[in-house]
């Protein structure tokens, strides 16, 4: 996609994927490869959004760890938000919880049509509708379907 890439949304839980992104952009960015980074948007579940929740203050806010259908982001403590902030920051991107319910329609709606991933996954798509991106977006789906395939 090149400098035509403009946003990538992705599920966050301890920050790996995001960071991970942000660094691989920069290196792009600093070799001439791209003109500039794309903006970064982290996702996460309403039951536990604590990066979200303490976005404006720099820090995650303290959550009660619930249920979510989005258990392979749900951290209540993520280790890695500093880095993860910066990501999103100096990208230009968004913070955004989405509810459970959101995101296991995204993911049934994805098996639906062939797309079988694990419910965390999803999220970057619950998160994508919100956003009401531009065409052209990237939604990182990191998770098989295999994962949860008992819960199909």
């Amino acid at each position: 996609m090149g400098d035509q890439l403009r946003d990538v949304i992705t599920p966050v839980g301890q920050g790996t994927v995001l960071i991970g992104m942000a660094m691989g952009f920069a290196d792009l960015v600093a070799s001439g490869r791209m003109e500039r980074a794309p903006r970064l948007h982290g996702v996460q579940s309403d039951a536990c959004a604590p990066l979200v929740r303490g976005a404006s203050l720099g820090r995650p806010a303290p959550v009660v760890r619930q249920p979510s259908i989005a258990d392979g982001i749900r951290i209540p403590e993520p280790t890695r938000a500093e880095r993860s902030y910066n990501a999103v920051r100096y990208s230009g991107g968004r913070w955004i919880a989405v509810p459970d319910e959101a995101i296991e329609r995204a993911w049934r709606q994805a098996a639906s049509q062939g797309l079988l991933m694990e419910p965390t996954s999803a999220a970057a798509i619950a998160g994508a509708r919100v956003l009401n991106l531009p065409p052209g977006a990237v939604l990182i789906i990191t998770g098989s379907g295999l994962k949860a395939i008992d819960r199909y």
